[in-house]
C-alpha cells in the first residue's frame, strides 16, 4: 500500500537570514530579547552579549532621536513632478490601492473625531 505522503509536493524550507543591527539599537529591550530568542540566527548564549551591546548604544540612540526630532515636519509639501504622472495615474486606477486609501482616510477621520 502506498504511503499517503508520496503525493505531497516538495516544498523548500527557507534557511536564509539577515542581520538587523540598526533595528536592534532602536528597538526596545523586550523586542530585542524576543527577536533574538525567536527569529534570529544568533545562539541563545549570545543573548546577554547582545543585550549588553544594546544597552551601550542607548545614549547614542537617544542623541540621534533628539537631533532628528521634527525633521519630518520640516519637509515641504510640493506638487508631484509631471514626469511621475503616469505612475500616479496607475495608482489612481488601481482598485486595491483605492480600497487601501479609503480605509486609511476613514481611519484618519475616525481618529480625528475621537481626539
Amino acid at each position: 500500500m502506498p504511503d499517503s505522503t508520496d503525493n505531497l509536493p516538495n516544498v523548500p524550507v527557507g534557511t536564509h537570514f539577515f542581520e538587523q543591527r540598526y533595528l536592534y539599537a532602536f528597538a526596545t529591550q523586550g523586542e530585542v530579547h524576543n527577536y533574538v530568542r525567536s527569529q534570529s540566527a544568533e545562539s541563545a548564549e549570545r543573548l546577554a552579549e547582545i543585550l549588553a551591546q544594546w544597552s551601550q548604544l542607548q545614549t547614542r540612540v537617544a542623541a540621534t532621536i533628539a537631533s532628528e526630532s521634527g525633521i519630518a515636519d520640516q519637509v515641504p509639501i510640493t506638487a508631484i513632478p509631471p514626469e511621475h504622472n503616469e505612475l500616479v495615474q496607475s495608482y489612481k486606477n488601481d482598485a486595491l490601492s483605492n480600497a487601501r486609501s479609503s480605509v486609511c482616510q476613514q481611519a484618519l477621520a475616525w481618529s480625528k473625531s475621537t481626539a
